[in-house]
């Protein structure tokens, strides 16, 4: 028989027992949650280090964390570094974040440190600041690397590709100084006067191209290290020949040039033919030299480039008119030897006395240029260039009866 408390005893076992399981149950859904959680946010933590040696406290600095969504979006957050320097975000991990960006602003100069979500830890970084100088002679120009890489023979246009390495190896970031422009304490790079179109990229800190003589500036900061420069540009050249002369005044450890073999050929004193090179479906001679001094000089000429075929020009020549009766020089030439061939009728074959008379092609040639320097009134250039081409033909007409 089963006394009272007995039954309370029994009881008392069956709540425990269920208490029991209870709370194993909360405590193994509290730690499921948990990891859950830790699955599903990021930690992202660092010191900010003032690599200048007796530079200003890295504490209390502003440090931004910016984040990169795979749609172009963007989000940011901001924490204070503590008196160590210290900084510490948590944030929320996803699938559609590409990256995210530190920065941290010193004395006008950003330093920022990219972080890829490739698994690698995110603790324990180091984001690197450093005091300023505007001492020029503290950087150098490590090379220089030109290629011709396009052009085109009926704009007579030639498109260049640079890269310039440049170093810092102070323990300063080097900031432009242009409140005195006469010192020219800032990045300059040599190019070709005739350059339009410019183009500049580069891994430095934001800042402005600057036109200077025979080149540009950068008016961008420089902080210790190699850092990348890339720029292009296009040249409009005359005749058959490109000078690319150029002169580094700060000196350059090695400077080469690409030339394609099918553009001409490159002349210089100054370099020599190293090797060749393909590139697509283009080979390309490599002209090199090295541990060039302060103020030197390096002479570069392109010659034997190939010209504008003659119906090319008068396309060109014909598409640029604005007026009908403003026929520039070889628009001029091309008319009288069109007439010819179409007098003449032989099969394409020009009167032998015909191309004898090209002086009055030259005449007509320097009318052009005397009415475009507005030497004569546009009365007398007409009439004029009327009988010079009246004279052409009755000359070609003359041959043709005595044939």
């Amino acid at each position: 028989m089963t006394t009272q408390s007995e039954k309370c005893l029994g009881s008392l076992t069956k709540w425990t027992t269920m208490a029991i399981y209870g709370i194993f149950a909360f405590l193994l859904l509290t730690n499921v949650q948990s990891a859950k959680a830790q699955e599903h946010t990021l930690d992202i933590s660092g010191t900010v280090i003032n690599r200048t040696p007796g530079g200003e406290p890295h504490s209390n600095r502003i440090v931004i964390l910016h984040i990169f969504f795979e749609d172009n979006l963007s989000n940011f957050d901001s924490v204070s570094t503590n008196d160590q320097g210290a900084f510490h975000f948590t944030l929320d991990s996803s699938d559609k974040i590409i990256g995210y960006l530190l920065v941290v602003n010193h004395k006008g100069v950003d330093y920022e440190l990219e972080i890829v979500p490739d698994g690698r830890p995110t603790n324990n970084l180091e984001l690197e600041i450093y005091e300023t100088t505007d001492e020029i002679g503290t950087i150098e120009l490590l090379s220089n690397s030109l290629m011709i890489a396009d052009w085109d023979i009926s704009k007579k246009t030639i498109s260049v590709f640079e890269i310039a390495q440049i170093g810092n190896e102070s323990n300063r970031t080097f900031v432009p100084n242009l409140k005195e422009p006469a010192k020219m304490a800032f990045l300059r790079f040599p190019i070709a006067r005739e350059a339009i179109d410019l183009q500049v990229q580069t891994q430095l800190p934001e800042g402005q191209v600057i036109q200077v003589d025979r080149g540009f500036g950068l008016t961008t900061p420089v902080p210790p290290g190699d850092h990348g420069i890339a720029f292009t540009y296009t040249i409009n050249y005359e005749g058959d020949s490109l000078d690319l002369s150029r002169t580094f005044s700060r000196g350059n450890k090695s400077f080469r040039i690409l030339q394609p073999n099918d553009i001409g050929a490159l002349i210089s004193s100054s370099l020599t033919k190293d090797s060749d090179t393909t590139i697509g479906d283009s080979t390309f001679s490599i002209f090199q030299t090295d541990n060039i001094p302060p103020g030197t000089a390096i002479d570069v000429l392109i010659q034997d480039i190939p010209q504008p075929s003659f119906f090319s020009q008068l396309q060109d020549t014909l598409k640029s008119s604005a007026k009908v009766w403003v026929i520039p020089a070889i628009l001029s030439s091309a008319l009288i030897v069109l007439i010819m061939i179409g007098l003449n009728g032989r099969g394409g074959k020009v009167s032998t006395s015909m191309i004898g008379k090209d002086e009055i092609i030259r005449e007509i040639m320097n009318l052009d240029d005397k009415f475009e320097a507005n030497e004569i009134s546009e009365e007398d250039y007409l009439n004029q260039r009327k009988q010079l081409k009246s004279s052409a033909l009755r000359n070609l007409l003359r041959e043709d009866n005595k044939e």
